[in-house]
């Protein structure tokens, strides 16, 4: 079995960022599925999977250790290892379809029967949405507060009581019950 290709999908989830999955091929006619997200910083990553196409094609995509091994010795960039992230998962799920068995029997098994899923958003009307969906949990960061380029933004100096507002709101919707995570994106510092 070889490499013949490598694919690129890209799902726009929200005005501002999109999901890239990433599909490569086979002789056999077996494709497996990847994610590479940087966080909306994919074009370098995107660059880096040509190269690493071009250097795939023709290898055995069941030499996943062999593979990463190549791409990651030297000091890889981040936007290699990112798009190789997204190869090997893919490698991962060529080779569980070709032994008909789930990648995380393939990793070691399962290591929980469920897996809790939380619902990015922010604000009453996050919540309520969360809850309406059946979430019980719900991300949301730093405030955005107007676009800029068609992307949102973080509007500086950071309005730290307007953020603690929100949060107090969120909880008050949420109840007790309700988990409310915060990713704080890089944008707190020892000094605030």
């Amino acid at each position: 079995m070889k490499i013949t290709g490598i694919e690129v999908d890209a799902v726009q989830v929200t005005p501002w960022a999109q999901w890239i999955f990433v599909q490569v091929d086979t002789d056999a006619g077996i494709r497996g599925l990847g994610e590479m997200s940087q966080g909306g910083k994919q074009s370098g990553a995107l660059e880096k999977l040509r190269h690493l196409e071009e250097a795939l094609r023709g290898r055995d995509p069941r030499h996943i250790e062999q593979i990463v091994y190549d791409f990651t010795r030297g000091n890889p960039t981040a936007a290699q290892l990112t798009a190789l992230c997204a190869v090997e998962q893919a490698l991962w799920d060529i080779l569980g379809k070709l032994l008909d068995t789930p990648v995380y029997r393939l990793l070691g098994g399962a290591a929980r029967e469920r897996i809790r899923l939380y619902m990015h958003g922010s604000g009453i009307e996050g919540v309520q949405q969360a809850k309406q969906l059946g979430f019980t949990a719900i991300k949301t960061g730093p405030y955005v507060d107007e676009m800029v380029n068609g992307r949102r933004t973080i509007q500086r100096p950071w309005n730290l009581k307007r953020a603690v507002n929100i949060i107090e709101e969120m909880r008050l919707e949420a109840g007790d019950d309700f988990d409310i995570l915060y990713d704080c994106q890089t944008q707190f510092k020892p000094e605030m």
